[in-house]
């Protein structure tokens, strides 16, 4: 059994409890325009991060393979942190197949395996259109700070593991 320290659950009530207050100040079209966002952010989050993975199985390099790990760690913390927000503004995240399947941003990959080339052309290509819709979701929930903030964060994490593991795209460089 996980067991929390109390100052850290006393902080972390405090902060769920701020959010909060900052929510209710968001009108219900407000609340529905950011939870179908964050939805979207959640769906392509995990579907990134499951096709990362086929790509790391799939490719013969070693470095790669670390660097695609990394991405993984960062995708997923940041489908949970979206998922949490999702449940502040009483949204119920949803990352089943059949919901996922509505709204997916990427073609299905080839079966591997992959050489080098193609798995950073694959990846670069995915990262650019999630970027890009990442930043639209930005712009258009920007009254909702709180998930603004957040969608930016997740903004700078992938942006930055881009930048460090060299990718090339308009929006990744």
């Amino acid at each position: 059994m996980r067991t929390h320290h109390p100052a850290a659950v006393a902080e972390r009530t405090k902060q769920i409890a701020h959010r909060t207050d900052r929510d209710r100040a968001l009108d219900d079209s407000e609340i529905v325009a950011s939870g179908y966002r964050l939805q979207l952010t959640l769906v392509d989050l995990i579907d990134l991060q499951i096709q990362s993975r086929h790509l790391r199985w799939n490719v013969e390099s070693r470095p790669l393979r670390h660097r695609l790990e990394m991405l993984d760690t960062i995708l997923g913390a940041s489908a949970s942190i979206v998922a949490d927000r999702m449940q502040l503004l009483g949204i119920a995240p949803d990352a089943r197949v059949a919901t996922a399947f509505q709204d997916l941003l990427f073609d299905p990959l080839a079966a591997g395996p992959f050489g080098i080339e193609v798995v950073e052309a694959e990846l670069s290509d995915r990262l650019d259109r999630f970027l890009a819709r990442l930043s639209d979701s930005i712009t258009i929930i920007a009254e909702d700070e709180p998930s603004a903030r957040l969608l930016s964060q997740v903004w700078r994490r992938t942006t930055t593991w881009a930048g460090e593991s060299r990718l090339q795209g308009s929006f990744v460089t």
